[in-house]
């Protein structure tokens, strides 16, 4: 579990999966959904590393949506500071089991 600090960034993404694609590849797509606080000029690829980095953990559906929460979080190296993201939460969202509510008919 991270702790939070008001002071880190936190973005949720979805990661879309479609049927045939070799997810371990990276085919797979990764779209910012929401940001809290202020994302600078690295913080996209960062986010790409970690869900990259964690994508063979992920429960992800043969095609469909994945909602992922990462938090900016980072460890201290001498002088550096080593900023990084965690995803602290995952959920499908929207699987081929499941039928668009707007194409669905009345019962």
């Amino acid at each position: 579990m991270v702790d939070f600090d008001p002071d880190k960034n936190i973005v949720r993404a979805l990661i879309q999966t479609t049927r045939g694609a070799t997810i371990t590849d990276g085919e797979y797509g990764v779209f910012i959904s929401q940001i809290v606080g202020l994302l600078g000029e690295g913080d996209f690829e960062l986010v790409k590393e970690a869900i990259s980095d964690c994508i063979d953990d992920l429960d992800l559906p043969i095609e469909g949506w994945t909602e992922v929460t990462l938090i900016e979080t980072g460890e201290r190296e001498d002088v550096f500071w080593n900023k990084y993201y965690q995803i602290v939460s995952d959920h499908q969202i929207f699987t081929d089991d499941i039928e668009p509510v707007q194409n669905r008919q009345p019962r």
